[in-house]
């Protein structure tokens, strides 16, 4: 996103509209402000905390998560991390060694990619049906003895898309017939469109020992930048991730643990708010999209829809020009898949994330009156004949 805004002479006459960070771009409720004021006043909160988290918070959590999934977590099987993102890599470290190999569907959520190849893990790539789905069926042939992990995203980053029950059980049944783990991201948990998609993998009697699930408050209480996540998983497992957070940064923020506290307590009622909200916007999307007939919503959910342009340029010029032009500034689609495609996949790189759930409706509405008017300029000032099949486009 920076080379984007670096690389883009952005017309500054025009307000950018943002579609691309995957987090909330307004503050939490008064409220939880408040809250977190008030935990700021605490001496205690400027030393050294406990390396897994608060206690309080810990118990709460694994109270709050069997409320969902009908579980019997215990405390001792829940640790808070420093976001989401650290939850990953702390996950990864407890499953691989370098050589190593986990199998990742694709499109992928990038920062998982850019950790698994700073620690020298092989990444086996698994495809999506054209809905988005995590192939099972490949999965098999994909397999050999290298592989210590499968992960999963859901909601996914960058569809949207949310993987039925059955489909993530058949994938658990895998990771213990193989005795690999199972990592499942559920950051966007709390925007799913529907209850029955939510997994029921805490049920199975022998989780603790080939599951390991994330998550993060910071989309649900608006706090990303208090960076709080959290990992669930094996008491054994968790021990030695224990060591690993110890070396990176000692304890998670205590102020930020305060604030995921309160929102425990008091924000059930406000994540729901939310949930409901983003779905109307997802239909809102939707139909507004449908005034743009050359372009296509290959997938849609939760935070994010990924969509296909109808111009011959690869995704990253796409969005530097989109940018430049119009002040509309999304993900390009090949920040999300293989680089190392070949030419003929390569002139599929014409997709783009967008992160409609950040903006208000009334931006629903411009966005597509920018990108009317970007096909038009697209045409006239670039020379380039507007093409109604991708097919019939050359990628330059």
């Amino acid at each position: 996103m920076i080379s984007l805004l670096q690389n883009s002479n952005v017309n500054l006459n025009v307000p950018i509209l943002d579609l691309s960070q995957a987090a909330p771009n307004s503050p939490p409720p008064i409220t939880l402000q408040k809250a977190i004021g008030r935990a700021a006043m605490k001496p205690e909160n400027y030393r050294y905390g406990a390396v897994l988290g608060k206690l309080k918070l810990r118990k709460m959590i694994a109270f709050r998560w069997n409320l969902i999934y009908k579980s019997d977590i215990t405390f001792s099987e829940v640790g808070v991390t420093s976001g989401c993102n650290q939850a990953f890599c702390a996950a990864i470290t407890s499953a691989t060694s370098p050589g190593d190999s986990v199998i990742l569907p694709s499109p992928w959520y990038f920062n998982h990619k850019m950790w698994l190849d700073i620690q020298g893990i092989n990444i086996l790539t698994l495809p999506c049906t054209k809905n988005f789905i995590p192939d099972f069926n490949a999965l098999e042939k994909l397999y050999n003895k290298t592989v210590k992990a499968i992960i999963l995203v859901t909601p996914n980053n960058s569809t949207g898309q949310e993987y039925p029950r059955k489909l993530i059980l058949k994938f658990a049944h895998f990771a213990r017939h193989k005795n690999i783990a199972l990592i499942i991201d559920g950051t966007y948990r709390d925007f799913i469109s529907k209850s029955s998609n939510l997994h029921n993998l805490f049920q199975t009697e022998d989780w603790r020992h080939w599951l390991i699930h994330l998550y993060s408050f910071s989309k649900a209480y608006h706090i990303p930048g208090q960076r709080i996540g959290t990992i669930v998983t094996g008491q054994k497992r968790l021990e030695n991730i224990k060591k690993f957070l110890d070396t990176l940064n000692i304890c998670p923020n205590l102020i930020g643990q305060d604030a995921s506290i309160y929102g425990l307590k008091y924000l059930t009622k406000f994540i729901e708010e939310q949930r409901l909200e983003i779905i109307n916007k997802k239909q809102l999307l939707q139909e507004v999209m449908s005034e743009l007939p050359n372009w296509q919503i290959l997938s849609i959910g939760a935070y994010f829809a990924y969509i296909r342009y109808p111009f011959p340029l690869l995704s990253i010029k796409f969005c530097e020009l989109l940018l430049k032009e119009q002040s509309v500034l999304v993900m390009p689609g090949s920040f999300f898949e293989d680089e190392d495609k070949d030419s003929a996949t390569k002139n599929n790189d014409q997709k783009i994330r967008i992160a409609f759930a950040n903006v208000d409706k009334r931006s629903l509405f411009d966005l597509v009156k920018r990108l009317k008017s970007f096909e038009r300029l697209f045409s006239d000032k670039y020379c380039f004949p507007q093409k109604t099949s991708l097919e019939d486009s050359d990628t330059k």
